[in-house]
């Protein structure tokens, strides 16, 4: 019998090519043969390959997307689901002990439930330190994959044999670790042979047949077999293990298990640690899998490197990887900004985008600047220029930073961003050291810090004036829904004490207030406004007198506008008494109404209006119940269909159903008002419509489903505090600077953007990330470095403009195991998570899951191949820095915010994909991979001395790892879970919860009672640091074991398998391990397949050899093949036919025309062998043409250039017929002009004449339709055959058509022939111009432009509201833009061509290399160009 697995460790070769130190590299040693006598194992089913991304189940068995759905086990081999009515979910009623606001139940799976685990569940082995793992494999039939992962089938409910692991170090590449796992399995005898009917336990079970999602036959066919070893003991058989379903009895036989039903007659779920009822330990053989604690540990990954990096870290060092999120450290700044402002997702970067483009880890940035300092850190210092205010580069605009070179004795400085020297002001000069640095860098903060801030001078402030403070608005919904849930009566009587909690500017003291004023709207179906200001005669005349508040009411709510101007926004500290006399009477005031019809747009309306008529900036608190059904401006329809959520379809419910507060949004930004809305629905409300109003402008949505003020109000006035008193910058602009070689290109977040460079933000706030994906637009070298200056201009809580500088400097790698040994995966996955939530609109939940499940095997793949020291083909290899890469993307590609169905809301689906747009880093982590602590291991000893209360060591999300005698704390920064065992220790229940036993405890409360003894104030303690550490407050949910929320609390549990049927983390690391070897599939070429199947020699042959006579045999055996490969490969290369056919598909350059060199790299990376030999003759006979042509021309031939024209077409021609065309961004790249490209959809090579053919091009590529085309096709016609009269006309009198323009008549008297050939020109060029304003769409000036791109805009800005003088101002620029174009085309028209001129002492490679460097600034410059025009365009073209 075998028992549990052990780790042993085996030493094997280091790779001789590897960069840099060698690390140990784990992987799971060879298998081994089984003990004599051992009973023969079933026979595991071959068949269905594991899919891509086969549909996925909801929870009555549809759904779409994601992976495999267990099938449903034969009679007798499953078990039954009792099931609710279809469709229904657990949160359709108010908030109950089974029913709380939060996600509802996760449908269950189509299998059934999960059986219980057994009682006493085997021991794992630790996994092993500083190691990742890989899974021995491959996709061609001989991995070892499936039969060594006992019972880990992809879905299937067939029992699997057993498992040995064992692991060896091996080699690494690049200085750092890898990780490799081989998981063993079955013997060999077993594979192909038909199987008997095997004793199981209790009776007989039938063999099983082929089902569904099984593991394929490349996973699972290798033969292989077991051998003793010290690594096995004798003993009985460990017990089946979740999610193996529990054995049957001699009665049940053909039967179903039925799980036990609670008294509410829901599903009481699979109960962690114990076995169903009515079962017995299995004494025999049975079933297992691979063990999860084998697999790369999140939570050792974390202990490990708060052991190894916890403490201070100094930021001086380029391209120093910063601790994970969840380590405690203190930053200690030296140049370089802390990492709670700024993290890189990778700290090398790829020194060209190919490099980049083949790794596939993406070059992002996280941007925190407002994030609270850890403890024994100084926020950024702030520094007063003066009147002289910030240095800047006179070119790019960069602030001075440390990275700054000061040169000319420090009269000039040179600008590491964009390579300018700019002059020293003459106030900010300082000599220079011996060093070359300046004398006073460290008095001097933008000298020697990586963070900190200017005082702005009135240049960056609006209209010139300084800014006033800001104002906090608060807009209270008092319709019928929150007056009845409390909502109002709760608001009125805490508001006054959190506005003590205003924030303030660092630096003032506590008995200072803060200068933010404050003001009152309520509304219903209408708007009211109160005047809460003290009059100044009144309090001096009647001090002891109080005046009453003012109410105004605006009824027309389609044209809203502020009624007051003076008494709205006030000093809470001076209208105090009034203030608290208004919020004693909104709730008296409103008691008995029944409006339900209520309004939200004009509401927000009214509070934009009330700052600007203030002339400040602020936040509006918007406190709204119910969709906005009422008749104003924003009302909109119920189109809830939570069906569709998880389909194609969901888009239509998940994208706004109007552009009206998306516009309204963009006016509010360019006010600085920010919107936070705090929603308390009992139904629908559409917050994917109205949710845009805060996601545009920075703000945050608090939802509180069926709100009650008893229950929920505590956690409301907790985040409502947070969101008043947290840190917070208003009216603010974000831009991104870096260095040349790399650029911003796309951003994430909560913010708007009205150009492509600056993030306008209304407010940005402590708890909030913007995420900047960057990209090469240059390549670097090795000597370059990757700066970057985040520079963010803003307004301080006290009315003070500022500027927050934020630098980083990343070095560059030209090896890519710099690249994955720099690599971040913290940001990596905040990056993943925020541009997969942004795909959403666009694509469906399904691509976009295998997207990222494709970029991690790409990942994974490419170090395979560049970075990995050999291995077998049938490993999976994880780099150190990423080993839990795959866990993460599972988590994301599981979690509410990409893949929630039709078993949670639509409202909470819209809300979980704002929350994640809005996350910083470490919110990522914790809601991907939630916490799980142990509490019934606290001590309940009183602490000693002021020590704080430390949480408990954190646990994996594995279900195996509850126990029914523990109590266990998981939180995600949404939702907070405290599961409680049956047979917990009573004492622990007592001193916690007040009561005797589990059964007993109050599962409907949502707080914890304050009982007076240490175990009591210690959980408490936990509970509130995990609370301080969340930016929202969450509700506590008790679940007993066994309770229906039980299956709510298990949807958390990310690694396990879902109850929806996703995947779980080792299901979804065999995936993975599947794909790679897949995608390296074409770098193995030819030998691939025979690795594989040498995989499978050596294996079958150990089988029937002793242990010393398999290692010589095997040795033996690879060195032979090795060296027929060897040798094949050397006959291949030198004696094969193709070796010596006239062509070589190798050679860079073998023709003599450059842009057929072009073309031909740019086939060798597309095609195969065989249609390159093709190619490769019509490429050869192209040459030959053009160099004739080109001898022709030098004669002074081909004047009408109609052979040029034929030979282009010729060979646009040939790059259609081999799918090259899509490949080069313009045809010019190859010389081919636009005149010869072909539209789509129309033939455009139809006129001879070429002014009437490029007209007909430009036509072509604008926006006509079909039906338009073919109208103005026939219009070229007529003009046609008028140019072929005309020309029959000039041949039969024989004169010059050219002279007519400047002939002179002397024939007065009538009309000659002269004349008709003159009208005939005339009307010519009239009807030719008429064709040019049709084609330009009736433009006259369209002619004035030539390429397309440029057409489009002048289209896009005729149609904006453009005044006449701004129409030719811009007119101007797109003729200049036009121009870069052309000029634009001939330079890479000059790069593509091999006659190049050269300079007096230059050679071929430096005039080619000077070209080059001179077409990418160009370039570069066309894009930016391009972008700002457009932007500017659009922009103006919304607003119509």
């Amino acid at each position: 019998m075998f028992m549990n697995p052990q780790v042993m460790a085996q030493p094997t070769m280091n790779n001789p090519y590897a960069s840099g130190p060698s690390q140990p590299q784990y992987q799971i040693g060879p298998p081994q043969m089984a003990p004599a006598g051992m009973p023969q194992m079933m026979k595991q089913p071959q068949g269905q390959q594991y899919p891509s991304h086969p549909p996925r189940g909801n929870m009555m068995g549809g759904g779409q997307g994601g992976y495999p759905v267990r099938q449903t086990p034969p009679p007798g081999a499953g078990v039954s689901l009792p099931g609710g009515p279809q469709g229904q979910g657990m949160y359709g009623g108010p908030p109950s002990a089974s029913n709380p606001s939060f996600p509802q139940q996760r449908n269950p799976s189509p299998m059934g439930p999960m059986p219980p685990m057994p009682q006493n569940p085997p021991q794992r082995m630790p996994y092993p330190p500083h190691s990742g793992m890989g899974f021995d494999g491959g996709p061609h039939g001989g991995s070892n994959l499936s039969q060594q992962m006992a019972g880990m089938t992809l879905g299937s409910s067939i029992p699997q044999p057993g498992a040995a692991i064992h692991s060896q170090p091996t080699s690494t590449m690049g200085g750092f670790a890898s990780n490799q796992v081989r998981p063993q399995g079955p013997p060999p005898s077993m594979q192909g042979k038909g199987m008997p009917l095997q004793p199981h336990v209790n009776g007989f079970m039938p063999p099983q047949q082929d089902q569904p999602n099984q593991l394929p036959p490349s996973m699972g066919s290798a033969s292989m077999s077991m051998q003793s070893q010290p690594g096995f003991m004798n003993g009985p058989m460990p017990q089946p293990q979740y999610p193996m379903q529990p054995p049957l009895g001699p009665s049940q036989v053909g039967q179903q298990y039925q799980q036990p039903m609670m008294g509410g007659g829901g599903y009481m779920g699979p109960t962690p640690g114990q076995m169903a009822p009515g079962s017995a330990p299995a004494p025999a053989a049975a079933p297992r899998r691979l063990d999860p604690d084998q697999m790369p540990n999140p939570i050792q990954v974390m202990e490990d490197d708060q052991k190894t990096r916890g403490g201070v870290f100094v930021t001086g060092q380029k391209g120093q990887v910063p601790p994970l999120v969840t380590t405690e450290f203190v930053v200690q700044d030296q140049g370089f900004a802390s990492p709670r402002y700024i993290r890189s997702s990778v700290y090398h970067v790829p020194v060209t985008a190919d490099m980049q483009k083949q790794t596939g880890i993406p070059i992002a940035l996280s941007l925190s600047p407002f994030a609270i300092e850890g403890e024994g850190e100084r926020p950024p210092p702030i520094t007063d220029m003066g009147p002289m205010g910030p240095v800047r580069c006179n070119r790019c605009k960069a602030y001075m930073c440390p990275f700054m070179q000061f040169i000319d004795g420090g009269r000039r400085f040179s600008c590491v961003f964009c390579k300018a020297t700019t002059e020293v002001p003459a106030e900010y000069f300082q000599h220079l050291s011996h060093t070359g640095e300046r004398i006073d860098k460290y008095q001097r903060a933008e000298l020697c810090l990586g963070a900190y801030e200017f005082i702005a001078t009135k240049e960056y402030c609006k209209n010139n004036t300084f800014p006033k403070p800001p104002a906090f608005i608060f807009v209270l919904d008092v319709s019928y829904n929150n007056v009845r849930s409390g909502l109002v009566s709760l608001f009125c009587a805490n508001i006054k004490s959190l506005l003590r909690d205003l924030p303030k500017d660092a630096g003032m003291t506590e008995v200072e207030t803060s200068p933010i004023r404050v003001g009152f709207i309520t509304y219903d179906h209408c708007v009211h406004f109160y005047n809460c200001k003290v009059p100044m005669l009144s309090s001096f005349f009647y001090p002891s007198k109080k005046r009453a508040p003012q109410m105004m009411v605006v009824g027309d709510v389609g044209d809203m506008f502020m009624p007051l101007l003076d008494g709205f926004l006030v000093d809470p500290t001076e209208s105090a008494g009034i203030i608290d006399q208004l919020l004693e009477q909104i709730p008296a005031m409103f008691k008995d109404t029944r409006s339900t019809e209520t309004i939200l747009g004009p509401a927000i309306q009214a509070g934009m209006e009330s700052l600007k008529a203030n002339d400040c900036c602020g936040k509006l608190f918007v406190f709204h119940s119910s969709l906005p059904i009422g008749e104003a401006p924003g009302k909109l329809k119920n189109r809830d269909d939570r069906k569709l959520l998880g389909t194609e379809k969901e888009k239509t419910i998940l994208t706004p159903q109007t552009q009206f507060y998306n516009t309204l949004g963009q006016e509010c930004v360019q006010v600085g008002c920010s919107v936070d809305l705090f929603i308390f629905n009992n139904s629908y409300v559409d917050l994917a419509t109205i949710g845009q109003v805060a996601r545009l402008t920075g703000g945050t949505v608090n939802k509180y489903t069926y709100f009650q003020a008893d229950i929920d109000g505590q956690r409301f006035q907790l985040d409502l505090h947070h969101a008043i008193s947290r840190p917070i910058a208003f009216d603010a602009v974000m831009r991104v600077r870096t260095s040349t070689g790399v650029r911003p290109v796309d951003f994430f977040g909560q913010f708007y953007m009205s150009n492509t460079t600056d993030i306008e933000l209304a407010a940005i706030d402590s708890d909030k990330a913007v995420c900047v994906e960057v990209k090469h637009d240059d390549k670097l070298t090795d000597e370059d470095t990757v700066y970057v200056q985040v520079a963010v201009l803003y307004t301080s809580c006290g009315g003070q403009r500022r500027l927050r500088i934020v630098n980083l400097a990343c070095g560059v790698a030209t090896q890519m195991a710099d690249v994955y040994r720099a690599a971040e995966l913290d940001t990596i996955i905040n990056y993943l998570a925020k541009s997969a939530i942004t795909k959403l609109p666009e694509l469906n939940p399904r691509a976009i899951r295998e997207g990222l499940v494709s970029r991690c095997a790409n990942i994974l793949a490419c170090y395979r191949r560049n970075c990995a020291s050999p291995s077998s083909a049938g490993q999976l290899i994880l780099p150190e820095g990423l080993k839990l890469l795959p866990l993460y993307i599972n988590c994301l590609s599981k979690s509410d915010a990409l893949s929630g169905g039709s078993e949670m809301m639509t409202d909470d689906r819209s809300w979980m994909m704002q929350l994640v747009l809005a996350m910083d880093v470490p919110s990522t982590v914790g809601y991907f991979y939630p916490r799980l602590l142990p509490l019934h291991d606290l001590s309940s000893s009183e602490p000693e001395g002021d020590a704080p209360i430390k949480p408990p060591k954190q646990m994996r999300c594995l279900i195996e790892k509850l126990h029914d005698n523990g109590a266990y704390l998981l939180e995600n920064g949404n939702y907070l879970f405290l599961w409680v065992g049956l047979n917990v220790n009573p004492e622990w229940v007592l001193n916690v919860f007040g009561v005797q036993s589990p059964a007993q405890i109050n599962i409907e409360r949502n707080v914890l009672p304050v009982l007076d003894n240490p175990l009591s104030r210690k959980v408490h303690a936990i509970i509130d640091l995990i609370q301080s550490q969340r930016p929202r407050h969450m509700r506590l949910t008790i679940v007993r074991q066994r309770d229906k929320m039980e299956m709510v609390f298990r949807h958390f549990l990310v690694e396990d398998r879902g109850s929806d049927a996703s995947p779980s983390y080792v299901d979804f690391l065999c995936h993975i391990h599947k794909e790679v070897p897949l995608t390296c599939e074409f770098r193995l070429g030819w030998w691939g397949p025979t690795l594989l199947h040498l995989n499978l020699v050596i294996e079958n042959h150990k089988e029937s050899s002793c242990s010393s006579r398999m290692l010589g045999c095997r040795v033996t055996l690879i060195l032979g093949l090795l060296a027929l490969l060897l040798c094949h490969v050397h006959a291949e290369n030198k004696y094969s036919e193709e070796a010596n056919t006239y062509y070589n598909v190798d050679a860079q350059k073998p023709f003599r025309m450059g842009k057929l060199n072009l073309l031909w790299n740019k086939a060798k990376q597309r095609l195969g062998k065989g249609k390159l030999k093709d190619l490769m003759g019509e490429l050869q006979v192209q040459d030959k043409e053009e160099l004739t042509l080109k001898k022709l021309k030098s004669e002074g031939g081909d004047k009408d250039g109609m052979k040029e024209a034929k030979l282009r077409r010729k060979l646009h021609e040939t790059m259609k017929k081999y799918s090259l065309v899509e490949h080069f961004e313009n045809t010019t790249d190859l010389g081919v002009s636009p005149d010869d490209a072909t539209h789509a959809n129309v033939d455009v090579h139809i006129f001879k004449d070429k002014k009437l053919q490029r007209l007909w091009h430009k036509a072509a590529q604008s926006e006509f339709s079909e039906s338009e085309l073919m109208k103005l096709k026939e219009e070229f016609l007529h003009h046609e055959e008028k140019q072929n009269e005309y020309h029959e006309l000039i041949e039969s009198t024989g004169q010059d058509a050219n002279r007519l323009d400047n002939e002179i008549d002397l024939d007065l008297d009538g009309a000659s022939h002269d004349d008709l050939i003159r009208n005939k020109h005339k009307d010519l060029k009239e009807d030719f111009q008429r064709l040019q304003k049709l084609a330009g769409g009736g433009d006259p000036g369209i002619k004035e432009f030539q390429d397309p791109k440029v057409l489009r805009l002048w289209k896009l800005a005729l149609q904006a509201s453009f005044t006449p003088e701004e129409l030719e101002s811009l007119r101007v620029e797109l003729q200049h833009f036009d121009n870069r174009i052309v000029k634009l085309h001939y330079l890479e028209a000059e790069v593509a061509s091999k006659d190049k001129k050269l300079g007096i002492g230059e050679k071929p490679e430096e005039v080619t290399s000077r070209l080059e460097e001179n077409l990418q600034k160009v370039r570069r410059n066309v894009d930016k160009l391009h972008d700002d025009l457009e932007s500017r365009i659009i922009t103006r073209h919304l607003e119509l």
